[in-house]
């Protein structure tokens, strides 16, 4: 809600601007040549940049705006963005996704490199958060101790992986509480609820 984008009739641009809070001054971020719909902008706590994804057409393209330069960069384009997360850090971000079908997928995107990659695991954004050292916490039903230790190189390789079958869910586990570690691109099982507590995933 602090930034909005408006048509600069001295440019004939269409502008990012963020409005502060508490004073309520206006500051401009970047421009933009080309006008942008629909527009889903989030920065990360520190405001030092922003990730805006134009989402006009089913391929929504995203940028990342450097509030200090105003510089615009190109960072990839995913299919029906719904919700942005970002991390503690200026250049990690998850990206939530709904196909056409239905289907909802779970980016991280490294806004530095840029570089988008697919999670591997089905996740809900409401049970996700990232902890104070950048790695993903998040509870799934599928079975994150045929991950554990493992290190893969990519997130595409834990996709392969679960592709393969390896996280069918597990009969005797009502879910699974797991940290991703985009750094090392290691997973490590945090707490494994047994059927036998009673523990509902969906509350």
């Amino acid at each position: 809600a602090r930034f909005s984008l408006v048509m600069d009739e001295t440019y004939q641009k269409q502008r990012l601007d963020y409005t502060d809070p508490g004073t309520q001054e206006t500051v401009t971020w970047a421009y933009f040549d080309r006008l942008l719909e629909n527009a889903l902008i989030a920065a990360p706590e520190s405001l030092d940049r922003a990730l805006v994804v134009d989402r006009a057409q089913t391929d929504n393209l995203l940028y990342l705006v450097d509030n200090s330069t105003s510089k615009r960069t190109y960072v990839g384009t995913l299919q029906n963005v719904e919700r942005v997360l970002w991390s503690f850090s200026s250049n990690l971000v998850l990206v939530r996704t709904m196909s056409a079908n239905g289907d909802v997928g779970t980016w991280l995107v490294d806004t530095d490199k840029p570089l988008l990659a697919e999670f591997p695991l089905s996740l809900s954004f409401e049970k996700v958060v990232w902890d104070d050292s950048n790695r993903i916490v998040f509870a799934t039903r599928q079975n994150v101790e045929a991950l554990e230790g493992a290190a893969y190189d990519t997130p595409l390789d834990a996709l392969k992986a679960l592709l393969s079958g390896e996280f069918d869910e597990d009969q005797n586990a009502a879910f699974f509480i797991g940290e991703y570690d985009p750094s090392t691109n290691i997973y490590r099982t945090l707490y494994k609820a047994s059927e036998s507590l009673g523990l509902n995933y969906d509350e």
